[in-house]
């Protein structure tokens, strides 16, 4: 496997590079003066232990890409001007010991995400100490809205090669047959994609429809 690449945009405005090799177990990105940084290419790193991204000038930060890091023990984000934190990510984390992150930062998190999966011990912790604020899902993070955009492509596409009058019934017929592998299809491809090109959100949302599908195909098979 090819070595990833993390970028990063520091205070001066620089636009730096750093390289990472597959079994990359610690990143310290400390006291850079980072403003913007990308970790999507860390959603490659299986190995990772430590990320550590503290005393730097990050306003926000996206940990989606730490959904794959599942080998994560500690996470800094600590003397940032923070904030809030999405910490959703982190519930996919269960080796996740030490999560440092200033008290004055907002913690939120996902409601439906949070109910389906357990709290890594350290959010727990920080709940004893400040408010963790849930959230309920807007429509990107809709596993059904996703389903039903999938499903009216594949309408429109019948409707556009079945002409005459009985188009209706072989519409129905066709959406009868072929929907829900179409749709399976659909979702497995697009999950494909949306790892390559470092769309940890989107790819959990895939995951759930995939999992909605293929419970609903076991339920009438």
């Amino acid at each position: 496997m090819a070595d990833s690449v993390i970028r990063y945009v520091t205070r001066d405005g620089a636009d730096t590079s750093s390289s990472l090799s597959p079994d990359t177990k610690v990143i310290d990105l400390s006291s850079k003066r980072i403003v913007s940084v990308d970790l999507s290419p860390v959603g490659r790193l299986g190995n990772l232990q430590t990320l550590d991204l503290s005393h730097n000038l990050l306003e926000e930060v996206d940990l989606w890409p730490l959904i794959t890091c599942k080998e994560l023990r500690r996470l800094s984000l600590i003397v940032n001007p923070l904030r809030s934190i999405d910490a959703s990510p982190l519930f996919f984390c269960p080796n996740l010991a030490n999560i440092d992150v200033d008290t004055v930062v907002v913690i939120v998190a996902d409601q439906e995400l949070g109910a389906r999966r357990s709290r890594p011990r350290p959010l727990d912790e920080m709940r004893l100490q400040r408010r963790l604020r849930w959230f309920t899902s807007h429509e990107e993070m809709d596993p059904l809205l996703v389903i039903e955009k999938i499903k009216n492509a594949l309408f429109v596409e019948l409707l556009e090669s079945h002409k005459g009058p009985e188009r209706i019934q072989l519409i129905q017929d066709s959406l009868m047959k072929d929907m829900s592998h179409y749709v399976e299809q659909t979702l497995v491809d697009e999950m494909a994609e949306a790892k390559q090109t470092g769309q940890y959100k989107k790819l959990y949302v895939l995951q759930r429809g995939l999992e909605l599908i293929r419970g609903e195909n076991r339920l009438y098979s």
